[in-house]
């Protein structure tokens, strides 16, 4: 898998932080889900931004922001 930033499209990436993964869990923030992602997450060497790994699909977000609602 070719990886690039996706703030500024250069690179490379590097590991950065390993996470506790989250698959299959909602992306509703929770005091319980701190310090968990679907994802570790990799830094940009370019511009110093952060992402995670393994950017999910659109369908895979739309799923998982369906339990998610507005206050």
């Amino acid at each position: 898998m070719t990886r690039t930033c996706s703030a500024c499209g250069g690179g490379p990436l590097e590991d950065h932080l390993a996470v506790r993964r989250s698959d299959g869990a909602s992306l509703v923030a929770t005091t319980t889900s701190y310090g968990s992602a679907p994802a570790d997450l990799v830094r940009c060497v370019s511009c110093g931004h952060m992402q995670v790994s393994e950017l999910p699909s659109e369908s895979e977000l739309d799923e998982a922001y369906a339990e998610v609602s507005e206050a």
